[in-house]
């Protein structure tokens, strides 16, 4: 009798532990999202842009590294002209401040929260170097379409 008391006490204690997990995610904001993003302090936001940029240029070196073993190999090239060369003059660079990345992100999904569903690095794409957008920029870029915006 004690141990089914004990089982039905835990069972009980199971439930509620459940409801409250599921009552909790439901309120968490969804990962990788500006409502993830404007949850986050400014510290945490630009540690999240350290990260970003230091695993965009370590995985991307690393991959055009890579292009020498995979082709033309054993193909004699001009300094700066080999695979990996070409590969590298191609990406994009992230070399402004990690504050100029969370103003633009920050002041976009807080100005515009129906867009708080598009992910942090998707937005990214946007910020690099040779193509660095304002939030407003990221907001007619939405309305016209040339931004995804469902995901």
């Amino acid at each position: 009798m004690a141990r089914t008391v004990t089982v039905f006490a835990m069972s009980g204690v199971f439930a509620v532990w459940m409801f409250f997990a599921v009552v909790a995610s439901g309120t968490s904001p969804q990962r990788g999202t500006g409502q993830e993003w404007l949850s986050w302090t400014p510290e945490q936001r630009e540690t999240f842009i350290d990260g970003f940029v230091t695993g965009y240029v370590m995985g991307t070196r690393k991959a055009c590294d890579a292009t020498n073993d995979l082709w033309e190999v054993g193909k004699a090239h001009r300094p700066g002209e080999d695979p990996s060369a070409r590969c590298s003059a191609r990406l994009e660079l992230y070399s402004t401040n990690a504050k100029s990345y969370t103003s633009v992100l920050t002041q976009f999904y807080t100005e515009h929260p129906d867009y708080q569903n598009i992910p942090v690095v998707y937005l990214m794409r946007f910020l690099s170097d040779s193509q660095f957008k304002t939030a407003d920029e990221l907001y007619q870029m939405a309305l016209k379409g040339d931004l995804r915006t469902f995901f």
